[in-house]
Parts: C-alpha cells; structure tokens; sequence
C-alpha cells in the first residue's frame, strides 16, 4: 500500500518528466521561457519583432517597436503606428494607450502577420527579459507571446 507521500512523489517525477520531455522546442525564434524578470523601463529602447503567438516575422518587413519616457512608436511591418503608453517597473506591466495608425492596405504574409501582431498588442501585456543572455524580451499578453529582440534602428530619436 503506498502512503499519500509516495504517490505525491511519484505524480511529482511524472511530471518533472513530462515537463521536461515536453520542454525543447524547434521555434527557433522563441526563446526559452526561463526569464530574467521585467526591465526596469522601456525608455529610450528599440525591438525589432522576432515572432508573434509563435509566427516568425516577414523578414522584408520586420515589425519595430520604440519608445521615449512616455511614447511609443513603430511599424507593423506595413502601417506605422504610435501612441501613449504606461509601464510599471514594479510589475513588469505594459499597457497601451490609444494607438493612432496609417491605414495602407496590406496583402499577403506581410498583412496577415501584422494583423496578428496588432492583435497580439491589445490588452495589458507583462514585459519580461529572457535569462539566455540575447537581450530579447516577451510581452505576454491575452493573445499571445510576443518576442523582441533589440534593434539597432533607432525609431524614436531618442
């Protein structure tokens, strides 16, 4: 007869095992999921979009995202967009105001993964620093991962 311990031990390893079994991961555009934490802020940075909900970006027309003390201001790939935003250091929460864009018409891959990036933006997001050392960050949002990575395009002038 096996105690309570016992088996919360052993649906423990199974578990671990599943986990683990389950853990790799051929996306190459995703990072791992062990996190550093949230950045202290988001002022004066720049990110050029890696994937979003696991789709990689169209690489004639990567998205970008930068933002000043209280500004963002990017590109979806095909429609430029900017907008207030709130960052809280102390939670890691990022949250958008009103975004105003440009209306350009776009087809094929490039529209479609810039309606799911846009998409991927609605909503509060939690900001977190990967802990592989590439610099890349996620929004964890209610539609999806997004991965950044920095860029060295500076969008906002500062």
């Amino acid at each position: 007869m096996r105690t309570p311990i016992a088996r919360t031990a052993v649906a423990v390893a199974f578990i671990a095992l599943l986990v683990a079994a389950c853990g790799g991961s051929s996306d190459s555009a995703r990072p791992p999921d062990v996190v550093a934490g949230w950045p202290a802020t988001l002022a004066g940075t720049n990110w050029g979009v890696v994937s979003v909900v696991g789709q990689p970006s169209v690489p004639a027309s990567t998205p970008f995202i930068g933002f000043t003390a209280d500004r963002t201001q990017g590109t979806g790939g095909c429609n430029q967009f900017g907008g207030s935003y709130r960052y809280d250091p102390a939670t890691g929460t990022l949250t958008f105001g009103e975004k105003v864009m440009t209306a350009m018409g776009c087809v094929g891959p490039q529209g479609d993964f810039e309606r799911v990036f846009f998409a991927a933006l609605q909503g509060p997001q939690q900001v977190i620093q990967t802990a592989d050392g590439s610099g890349d960050i996620l929004f964890e949002g209610p539609k999806g991962r997004i991965v950044l990575a920095p860029a060295a395009r500076d969008l906002v002038g500062g």
